[in-house]
């Protein structure tokens, strides 16, 4: 199993130091040391790989987030100590709704914040890294690993589109969804004690992401004001959430019967990927919590889980008790790894998108046909992502292909399911250049994503540039929130990002060139 760690002294600058409990000021629960010791549970086994987190672009931040939250987010403080504030940064008054954000930082605390959650000074590194961390393990298994963890802090399904609450800032497990949702549909079950509400509002609305969240009934358990079991999703969203509240006194074998109603949703759904995001204040004794799940309790979970055999990726959520939270992490870590290890599994992602498109008869083909033209042009307009210029352009590549043949420099694959055009890549090698390619177009149908089509059509693009000579294939996307999507997409498939060229498309609006080695020059 792949872990990936976020840099150990970055995120343990973010350690509040204490909160008001029924006592008075207490510890902060949520603190480095939580980080430690699951870290050092993990080491001690031999079915673990450590890898660290990637940089990735913070433009995929704004897929999840809204601009001007992240724009706080990571200047809050530093105003705060500008205006001669001293130490932690904590809301006083709440806004209760949108209306206007405050321009002085103090005040936009407390409307960008649902609760006394503070900014310290290592805040925003802190939630940057575990997102990036996330992201990065997401990754990993996009590429066809069976499971990753992300040992992220701190934790983020409290986070929203726009609020932070809960110690949760940025919604780790929303991030790494979104990205995996780029290539195939996801369900993220929370088993964290306290409800997910985050990860509930930024999904809500959608159907290629399942939601599903067992949890302390909110009539005595934070977050108080989500998390009933009527909230199920709104327009495409409806009927894809799921809120499984449990009683303040529920024992291990009652939340066992709850798992299992959820896993049925899980399994009816058929996602491409699961996703855990992990809380183990589930625990016996833990500060935050009222249930009483030990070691052995954990390790039953994990398996459970690890024996739907899909790709997982697992996000680290709550868990405060520090003197067991290592042990339990380790249980269920080896239930999830045992039972997973036991389930047929497709070997890679191209494999499962092959098993997603055979089954409905795909048909691949290489030669360009005078229909082409319209089929191209009535697939791409019904993406709904392209312009009447681009639409354009991408009619034009097949026309010049057809009136010179290869003489034009554009190679094509197409994709077609029961006689129709489900998907196509445009390619061809770059002029001047030795052994470099430029991909031109991927477009799947509507009718036809969130079937593994479009990693099954980049794999058939990049075998068929090597077969003409390419060692480096190039894309090119926008830098604006509308192509997050696809720039997760081209990262899962295993390019990374060269440059940038501000303002290319418009003001605002850059180009991001990625590339990927396909073959070692001689």
């Amino acid at each position: 199993m792949k872990v990936v760690c976020t840099d150990a002294e970055t995120q343990s600058h973010h350690a509040p130091a204490e909160e008001f409990g029924r006592e008075g000021l207490i510890p902060y629960p949520e603190c480095p040391r939580r980080y430690d010791v699951i870290q050092a549970a993990l080491q001690s086994v031999g079915w673990t790989s450590f890898v660290a987190a990637t940089d990735h672009d913070d433009g995929l931040l704004s897929a999840v987030h809204d601009a001007d939250y992240i724009a706080f987010l990571r200047g809050a403080y530093t105003s705060w100590i500008a205006a001669g504030g001293v130490g932690d940064l904590v809301a006083s008054v709440f806004s209760g709704s949108d209306g206007r954000a405050p321009t002085n930082t103090a005040a936009a605390t407390g409307f960008y914040g649902f609760d006394t959650t503070p900014l310290t000074a290592g805040t925003w590194a802190a939630t940057r890294a575990a997102a990036h961390a996330a992201l990065t393990a997401a990754d990993q298994v996009a590429a066809g690993d069976s499971t990753a963890y992300a040992l992220c802090r701190p934790p983020g399904h409290h986070a929203s589109r726009n609020r932070f609450g809960g110690y949760c800032y940025l919604n780790h497990a929303a991030l790494a969804a979104q990205s995996l949702a780029a290539t195939g549909s996801v369900a993220i079950v929370d088993i964290d004690y306290h409800h997910g509400n985050g990860t509930q509002d930024i999904f809500f609305a959608r159907r290629d992401v399942l939601t599903i969240s067992l949890h302390g009934h909110p009539g005595f358990a934070y977050p108080y004001f989500s998390g009933f079991a009527n909230e199920t999703g709104i327009g495409a969203g409806a009927d894809f959430n799921l809120n499984i509240p449990l009683p303040e006194n529920t024992t291990p074998a009652q939340y066992g019967v709850a798992l299992e109603r959820a896993l049925k949703r899980i399994t009816r759904f058929r996602p491409s990927y699961l996703l855990v995001a992990a809380g183990f204040d589930t625990a016996k004794g833990d500060p935050t919590g009222s249930w009483q799940h030990q070691r052995a309790d954990f390790s039953r979970i994990g398996a459970v889980i690890g024996a739907l055999g899909l790709p997982t990726l697992v996000v680290q959520e709550g868990g405060y008790r520090v003197r067991t939270l290592g042990q339990n992490a380790r249980a269920f870590f080896e239930g999830l790894a045992a039972a997973s290890a036991a389930q047929p599994r497709v070997a890679s992602r191209v494999s499962r998108a092959s098993r997603a498109t055979t089954s409905v008869e795909l048909d691949v083909r290489y030669v360009v046909r005078a229909s082409d033209v319209e089929s191209v042009r009535s697939l791409v307009a019904a993406t709904g992502v392209f312009n009447s210029e681009e639409i354009g352009v991408a009619m034009e590549l097949v026309q010049a292909r057809l009136a010179t043949g290869e003489a034009c420099g554009y190679h094509f694959v197409f994709a077609e399911l029961a006689g129709r055009l489900a998907g196509y890549a445009c390619f061809g090698p770059v002029s001047g250049t030795e052994g470099r390619f430029d991909l031109y177009w991927i477009a799947v149908a509507p009718s036809a994503q969130r079937a593994g089509l479009g990693a099954r059509l980049m794999s058939l693009a990049e075998a068929a540039c090597v077969d003409l000579g390419a060692q480096r294939v190039y894309v090119e996307t926008s830098s604006t929130a509308p192509y997050a999507a696809t720039r997760s997409f081209y990262r899962a498939m295993g390019y990374r990002k060269v440059c940038e060229v501000a303002d290319f498309y418009r003001d605002g609006d850059a180009k991001v060139i990625l590339d990927k080695v396909l073959a070692l020059s001689a």
